[in-house]
């Protein structure tokens, strides 16, 4: 049951992530790119399926909980905890709020008559809405007063942030995919105007991470001092940690060396090696999000003092 709940976590992490860094990314990179933008990459039927995933795993993510309780998967068992949960917890007031802003997200795509810059931002505010309702069942929610608000909203600004990253690199690694695949005269150019457009975002989303990030830490090093770093969820933490830093490297790597570089070979036209190179340290840096992604998935599970 433990894996199953920890892997549902995951997915609905996932999902909730692209559904809003997906959109907001586009309307970023929209904004960053003088004249027509090159929307060839984009997934709508990919997007929705997001979205229904994050219904579906949210769902399923409440039942394994619930389950837990009881200590059985049974609907027999399960299903009268139900209601009393959705009602009088926070976690069940997150889903409650979370299905409704995922719904109507997907309700967005039957707009009609709407320009495709106002689809974008009402798909960003909807996902980044419900993706912080993520914060109100985790770690974040068990401080009151003051710190609970910081905690809270530090924990808000840390999803926002990993989403937006997480949807500028699904749309950076297709580009890179399409470059190499196509070999084309538009491909590469296109791929680079991508990279610069998120080259400030991105400076910006490290520093949102790092910021919150440190505000977490110190609250829960406030609650579970030194004897943090005695248990499972210090060792877990700390691998994050690392994780975190190979990811910053890769990114360091990518706007500072690779892109000049293939700038410089799109004069030449000599631009296959470096396409390959940049698309593997892409994909790289997307599974060490992946990873992270799920050591965090983990750590929502666990008592940070035990």
């Amino acid at each position: 049951m433990e894996a199953w709940a920890a892997a549902s976590r995951w997915l609905q992490y996932l999902g909730l992530m692209l559904v809003f860094g997906l959109p907001a990314f586009e309307l970023w990179r929209r904004r960053g790119i003088r004249g027509r933008v090159d929307d060839r990459d984009r997934r709508p039927g990919f997007e929705v399926a997001l979205a229904v995933g994050a219904l579906f795993f949210s769902l399923a993510g409440f039942w394994t909980m619930a389950a837990a309780m009881v200590g059985q998967l049974a609907p027999s068992a399960v299903g009268p905890l139900l209601v009393p949960l959705l009602q009088q917890t926070a976690a069940g007031h997150a889903l409650l709020l979370r299905m409704v802003l995922l719904l109507a997200w997907l309700a967005v795509g039957w707009w009609r008559g709407v320009a495709d810059r106002i689809r974008l931002a009402a798909r960003a505010v909807f996902g980044g809405s419900a993706l912080i309702t993520l914060a109100w069942a985790g770690h974040g929610a068990m401080d009151e007063g003051w710190r609970g608000l910081l905690h809270l909203g530090a924990d808000s600004l840390h999803l926002l942030a990993a989403g937006l990253w997480m949807g500028a690199l699904l749309v950076l690694c297709r580009q890179a995919r399409g470059a190499v695949l196509a070999l084309s005269d538009e491909a590469s150019p296109a791929l680079l105007q991508t990279a610069i457009a998120f080259a400030p975002l991105g400076s910006g989303i490290v520093l949102l991470l790092c910021v919150s990030g440190l505000i977490n830490g110190v609250l829960m090093l406030g609650t579970h001092p030194a004897s943090l770093w005695q248990t499972r969820y210090g060792d877990l933490l700390l691998l994050k940690l690392g994780l975190f830093a190979l990811m910053l490297m890769l990114a360091g790597s990518h706007r500072f060396r690779q892109l000049p570089q293939l700038r410089t070979a799109l004069a030449t036209g000599q631009t296959a090696r470096l396409l390959r190179r940049l698309q593997a340290s892409l994909a790289a840096e997307t599974l060490l999000a992946l990873a992270i992604l799920a050591l965090v998935a983990w750590l929502g599970m666990l008592d940070p003092g035990a």
